[in-house]
Parts: structure tokens; C-alpha cells; sequence
């Protein structure tokens, strides 16, 4: 199964960690104050919109209707053949009632199978919003300890801390920020209820084919019967 959401990990994070780790930390203060709106900007830049999961519903619909317009004109070209190999009148009797007995099981199979994908479509999309919405929240939290780690790291400057300290520090918060903010994207890429729902979903039109293949069975079994007996 296909990941629910695409989202890049956002790359604001090594900015600001990179060059404090390159550089002394005389002048990490100086420098603190110039990248914070810089890292709040790029993070909230890189944020992105997330979209529903598409499965390309119309085109599958559109694919399905021709395919199964193919196999009408099939089963008729078919029932035609049968009707000009046994032409008698009992033949025909019989004939028709396994079409009739036909076109109820294929509409029964087609009615079921589409009330299986509605379902599931419906519920995927529900699943995608959910998962959407916590990427969203997560990405919120994001932005918010990173400021509060720049702005931590300001007041420290300010108020005339060590800045070796001060620089530690505020790399520990950036470094937590981002931990936390993947440890909560994992979990939710991670989360099972997709495939959970595919599998109930093919449970469900496999069980949907095997009921309308012992119908068939039984009803071309009463046809070769008939057809064997006139």
C-alpha cells in the first residue's frame, strides 16, 4: 500500500545547528539574533498542503463501466451461440432461464462489489484526513519549540549567560524539536489502519466472486442437465 502523506523532512533545522557547530562559540548571540526570524520563516515555508488520497476514482469508474459493457456484449454474443447450437423450443426454455438465473448473479456481484469499494473509498478518505490533520499538528509543535529554542536561547544571550552553554543548550533544543517532530511523522506513516481496510475490503469482494461462482456453478449444472435431457 501506498504512504498516506509525501512530506519532506524539513530541512530549516540544519541551518542553524550546522553553523553553530562550525563556528566558536564567541559570537554565537550575535548570531542567534540574525537566524531566528530566518528559522522560523524557512520552517513555516517548508510546510506544505496535504492532499486527500486520490485513488484516481473517476478514471477507475470510468474503466470499470467499459469492461463490464465489454462482458455484456460478450455473454450476449454467447447466448446467441448457444441458442443457434440448440435451437429446439425446450432448449431455448431452458437457455433463457439460465440467463435470466445469469443476469441476476452478475448484477448482485457488480452491486455488492460496488458497495465494497464506495465503502472503502469512504473510509480511506476519513483515514487521510485524520492522518493529514496529525502531520499538521505535529508540524505546529515543530515551529513552536523552535521558536521557543531560539527564544530561550535570546533571553539567555540577554540576560549575559555563558554562550558555550547557551549554545549547547539551544542545539539540545533543536536537536529534541526535531526528534520529536519525526518520532510523531513515524508514527502516523507507520500506522496500520490503511492496510487494515485494503485487506477487509479484498476479503470482501473475494467472498463477493465466490458467491456468485457457486450460483453459476449451480445454475449451468441445472442447464447441461436440461440440455442433455432434450
Amino acid at each position: 500500500m501506498l504512504v498516506v502523506i509525501n512530506l519532506q523532512t524539513l530541512s530549516f533545522i540544519s541551518i542553524p545547528t550546522v553553523q553553530a557547530r562550525q563556528s566558536e562559540a564567541v559570537g554565537f548571540c550575535a548570531r542567534v539574533e540574525l537566524a531566528a526570524n530566518d528559522g522560523i520563516a524557512n520552517l513555516k515555508k517548508g510546510r506544505r498542503q496535504h492532499k486527500i488520497m486520490d485513488f484516481g476514482t473517476q478514471n477507475k469508474k470510468d474503466g470499470l463501466i467499459d469492461a463490464r459493457l465489454e462482458y455484456d456484449k460478450k455473454r450476449d454474443s454467447h447466448f446467441a451461440e448457444l441458442i443457434k447450437k440448440y435451437g429446439s423450443s425446450q432448449n431455448k426454455e431452458a437457455i433463457s432461464l439460465y440467463r435470466q438465473k445469469l443476469s441476476v448473479a452478475i448484477e448482485l456481484r457488480r452491486t455488492s462489489i460496488d458497495t465494497i469499494r464506495a465503502e472503502f473509498r469512504s473510509r480511506i478518505g476519513e483515514v487521510s484526513i485524520q492522518h493529514r490533520n496529525q502531520i499538521d499538528a505535529a508540524e505546529s509543535q515543530l515551529i513552536s519549540d523552535v521558536d521557543a529554542a531560539f527564544s530561550k536561547a535570546k533571553q539567555d544571550c540577554q540576560s549575559g549567560a555563558d554562550q558555550q552553554t547557551t549554545k549547547d543548550n539551544f542545539i539540545n533544543d533543536m536537536k529534541t524539536a526535531k526528534s520529536t517532530f519525526l518520532q510523531a511523522k513515524s508514527a502516523v506513516l507507520s500506522e496500520s489502519s490503511i492496510d487494515s481496510l485494503v485487506n477487509e475490503r479484498d476479503v470482501k469482494i473475494k467472498a463477493a466472486f465466490e458467491a456468485f461462482k457457486t450460483t453459476m456453478q449451480a445454475a449451468r449444472t441445472e442447464l447441461i442437465s436440461a440440455l442433455n435431457k432434450n
